[in-house]
């Protein structure tokens, strides 16, 4: 709205499919309603407002004297009934084709289902896809995974893990900037040497340009796990879990010095079984 009325925002249009071609033009009318609504949810959603349209016919069934049960269009009334209590897409395709069609059905019953909270909140969830292991790397130091763990005593921590010695390096950090992580993956270059490639999440430390330039300059492959997937970093994930515990764990004390005396006693652990890796020819 504006001091002299009413203004445009946007447009939109679209041009009908064969099915709907064949529709009434009540059917028509009613549908450019739908794609209006739909096409305009930003705008509209939360909001009270009035759909206007000149069609007459539809007017007398969604006018604002007509009671919604009487007003609404056969069809819908159909696809109400065939959601009665909420049976699932499947369902309610089986229970109309035995009854009824029309063109585009099997798209309205899965709109009307789209739509309701109750099944959008019930349905099963996606089966579980069974994630590839990595490959054990052949010698030490080829394979990386990293990761952030925390806030840990208001502090960050960055976990580095070498994929076939199980090795961590543990820095702690005050922010997770791309800066602050080259600047400590540098030291542990410069102490266990470049790795051949690293495997990281999507966090944007990672994902930031300095930190693309970063690998290319040092000729390491950068590995990005899948987003939403943090089972596919599950050195970096398992590391995580036992340096918090770990820490949890010690003696009151400042958190660097439980952080040293957890790495301590893990080093001398992983030294044993990178011992008896070797000596069984792994």
């Amino acid at each position: 709205m504006t001091p002299s009325g009413e203004r445009p925002v946007a447009f939109a249009s679209r041009t009908l499919n064969e099915a709907e071609k064949k529709y009434s033009q009540l059917d028509r009318e009613g549908l450019a309603l739908v794609f209006a609504v739909k096409r305009f949810h930003s705008f509209l959603y939360g909001r009270s407002f009035t759909l206007r349209t000149d069609h007459k016919p539809l007017l007398g069934l969604l006018g604002k004297t007509k009671n919604l049960p009487d007003a609404v269009p056969p069809r819908m009334k159909v696809l109400r009934l065939l959601h009665e209590g909420h049976p699932g897409i499947c369902t309610m395709k089986r229970r109309a084709r035995g009854q009824i069609w029309w063109p585009g059905m099997d798209t309205d019953i899965g709109d009307v289902t789209k739509v309701c909270d109750a099944c959008q909140l019930n349905q099963p969830a996606a089966p579980k896809v069974a994630s590839q292991p990595w490959q054990y790397p052949d010698a030490p130091w080829q394979r990386v995974h990293v990761d952030y763990a925390g806030p840990v005593e208001g502090k960050m921590l960055l976990i580095i893990v070498d994929a076939y010695s199980k090795w961590p390096d543990v820095w702690i950090t005050n922010n997770v900037s791309a800066q602050t992580t080259i600047d400590h993956l540098r030291m542990t270059f410069a102490t266990h040497g470049l790795p051949e490639v690293i495997v990281s999440d999507n966090g944007g430390c990672f994902t930031s340009k300095e930190f693309g330039e970063f690998m290319s300059a040092n000729q390491i492959r950068h590995v990005f796990t899948p987003p939403l997937h943090p089972a596919s970093n599950g050195q970096a994930e398992s590391m995580v879990k036992l340096v918090k515990n770990g820490i949890k764990k010690q003696k009151p004390a400042p958190l660097l010095t439980k952080l040293q005396r957890w790495l301590f006693h893990a080093s001398s652990v992983i030294n044993y079984s990178t011992a008896s890796d070797a000596s069984s020819g792994r």
